[in-house]
């Protein structure tokens, strides 16, 4: 499943292996063009295509002794499929434009968010190639057991990046991470633990934010018997919620934004709406 904490995963057996003293390195498939994801990964030399003023090498060689964590890698294109599998039989690589093939040792993980024995758009020789050893990431909801862990874990790192000294975590806030139902795993754990640091006063994290998804239960007024402007009553909520955001974070738009589950470009798109805010 997506959000399951494949990348910590991946960093844990980094951080526990021999290599933890050399390169580690994430490319995600998915969220890099196939026109640049050859490069990204080879490398390529100079005047190999247009633009290629200066060679370039590719995280493959950077990652030479350590690590690379491919994530997503159902969605390699199959030409990437065959130069991946070609490097893995021979532990060699060439740039684009090259005619030397370099030789590196490079621990790959590679992680994806379905059944890849299934996916008719992935190599089956690749595939056996890169399951020599494989580990299921469960859901959040299958090991409930963990997440104190996770939250002690985000705690410490998040109280750094928003400058809250945490000293301290109130069990109910414990106890409602433990009843909450994850659909997006650990990644919408982080996201309300986030929410609650921002909200914490006199380093506790006391604040269990309020978790919107299709099957929670939200007050939805009665319609009145003449009607209503739909357009009027979600402008007035925006409206509201931006005023309190900036009323919490003592007028910090960007911690504002981060309150509100916002970039800062929507958050500020959205106050230019409503200019009386």
């Amino acid at each position: 499943e997506s959000g399951t904490g494949k990348e910590l995963l991946a960093r844990a057996i980094y951080y526990h292996s021999k290599r933890k003293d050399k390169p580690f390195f994430v490319i995600n498939s998915a969220a890099i063009p196939e026109t640049l994801l050859e490069s990204e990964l080879f490398g390529y030399i100079k005047g190999a295509f247009t633009g290629a003023y200066t060679s370039k090498r590719g995280l493959i060689d950077e990652a030479n002794g350590g690590t690379l964590f491919l994530d997503e890698i159902g969605e390699l294109p199959m030409s990437l499929q065959a130069r991946l599998l070609r490097f893995l039989e021979d532990k060699k690589i060439r740039p684009i434009g090259g005619t030397k093939e370099i030789e590196v040792d490079v621990r790959l993980i590679a992680a994806s968010n379905r059944n890849l024995r299934d996916h008719s758009n992935f190599r089956e020789d690749l595939y056996y190639r890169l399951s020599t050893f494989e580990i299921r990431t469960p859901s959040l909801d299958e090991r409930k057991e963990d997440i104190p862990l996770h939250v002690e874990h985000f705690v410490k790192t998040l109280s750094r990046k928003f400058q809250k000294n945490i000293k301290e975590i109130d069990p109910a806030f414990i106890n409602c991470m433990m009843n909450q139902t994850f659909v997006g795993n650990v990644r919408e754990l982080k996201n309300m633990i986030e929410r609650g640091i921002i909200l914490s006063e006199d380093g506790r994290l006391t604040h269990a934010p309020v978790q919107i998804t299709a099957n929670h239960d939200l007050a939805i007024p009665e319609i009145p018997e003449n009607g209503l402007s739909l357009n009027e009553y979600i402008s007035y909520i925006e409206n509201e919620l931006l005023h309190k955001a900036l009323q919490k974070t003592n007028g910090v738009k960007t911690k504002a934004a981060e309150l509100l589950g916002l970039s800062f470009r929507e958050f500020r798109y959205k106050l230019s709406k409503h200019k009386d805010v």
